[in-house]
């Protein structure tokens, strides 16, 4: 019982005490569990089941996976769902949408029935929590926080610090690998004839 407390509280596991460490550390920082705190009182909310016994069916799972924010941005965060029942009842309804979702059959997980799959989009209870994917896509769900724009003209993408946080825009474009290189085609050699390209737009086609 002491260990399904921690769980609900923090989705803490006995087997990770460096984890536990270091996310305790993260809060001693200043830094909020998201969904913690937009669904105070939540109870028997996981992100992880074990699906080889099915644990999804009876909500035997963890919360392993977090949104964390800093304290100049807590103000931002939704305030406590209005009335939803924080209840291990209703967890077990919406982590299996209302026991629409399938078990496992000993030889995989079967595909949702195309009438469950409508649950994942329905409007949660508040616009910070979990998203309840089915069992068939992965033994995981998704996680979601909602921050609302604070206004003031943010930079987005012309401040230095958040275009030092998107090392992906130097990656060059796949297309690069398609052009002919500099000085074009010279002494291919070996005898084989050389490829022709003619390039349509913005795609490069190999003939």
């Amino acid at each position: 019982e002491e260990w399904k407390g921690l769980s609900d509280s923090r989705g803490e596991c006995r087997h990770e005490e460096g984890l536990i460490a270091w996310f305790r550390g993260l809060e001693e920082r200043g830094f909020v569990d998201c969904f913690k705190k937009a669904n105070p009182g939540a109870v028997g909310r996981f992100t992880c089941w074990d699906q080889s016994r099915n644990g999804r069916f009876e909500n035997r799972g963890s919360r392993i996976d977090f949104i964390m924010v800093g304290k100049g941005v807590e103000y931002l965060l939704p305030p406590p769902p209005t009335p939803h029942p924080d209840t291990a009842s209703q967890a077990l309804i919406d982590c299996t949408a209302n026991h629409l979702f399938t078990r496992s059959d000993g030889s995989g997980i079967p595909p949702p029935p195309h009438t469950s799959l409508s649950h994942q989009y329905a409007p949660p209870p508040t616009i910070t929590g979990i998203i309840y994917t089915p069992p068939h896509y992965s033994d995981h769900v998704a996680i979601t926080v909602n921050l609302p724009h604070p206004g003031g003209g943010l930079k987005v993408r012309g401040d230095k610090a958040t275009v030092a946080c998107q090392p992906h825009k130097a990656q060059k474009s796949i297309l690069t690998m398609f052009k002919r290189s500099a000085g074009g085609g010279g002494g291919g050699g070996g005898g084989a004839a050389a490829k022709k390209q003619k390039k349509t737009d913005e795609i490069v086609i190999i003939e």
